[in-house]
């Protein structure tokens, strides 16, 4: 499968967003519980779910794999 040089871009700017929206829910949870929060644990799994995303995009296209 060829490497579509726009579609990694965007997954990388979504992992980049995900991070983001993760980092914000822990933040605004606050506190020792704040993974438990469901905001938390809903950012977390959206997140989680890019990261196969891109691990199958990754698995997809050995060459760009090979060259990070």
């Amino acid at each position: 499968m060829p490497v579509d040089a726009e579609e990694w871009r965007c997954l990388c700017e979504t992992e980049h967003d995900l991070q983001l929206a993760y980092a914000r829910a822990l933040r605004q949870a606050g506190g020792r519980m704040a993974e438990r929060e469901p905001a938390v644990q809903a950012a977390e799994q959206r997140w989680s779910e890019h990261q196969e995303t891109m691990r199958r995009y990754l698995r997809g296209n050995p060459e760009l794999a090979a060259a990070l």
